[in-house]
């Protein structure tokens, strides 16, 4: 077995962050179908793996398939940077 590395490739994302506030820009981004709320009325992204609640400060990110998916925001700047 000849082990290797890689890296991403470089691509641009869509992503927007959750404030806890900005409830008509979330509804904005998101396909209805997608967003959901838990019973404190935080917002609950239905992703490809189950249905994952988004907290104050992370990232909600489109992927290249068209989903969506939350991201913590120290992982978010580790691996993305605003595009110019």
């Amino acid at each position: 077995m000849c082990v290797r590395k890689y890296q991403p490739k470089k691509r641009e994302i869509e992503a927007m962050e959750w404030t806890g506030k900005n409830f008509d820009e979330l509804k904005e981004f998101l396909p209805s179908k997608d967003l959901d709320y838990n019973f404190l009325g935080r917002p609950v992204i239905k992703t490809l793996e189950g249905n994952m609640p988004v907290n104050e400060g992370d990232f909600i990110i489109k992927g290249i398939r068209g989903d969506y998916f939350p991201c913590k925001p120290e992982v978010f700047h580790q691996n993305y940077e605003q595009a110019h």
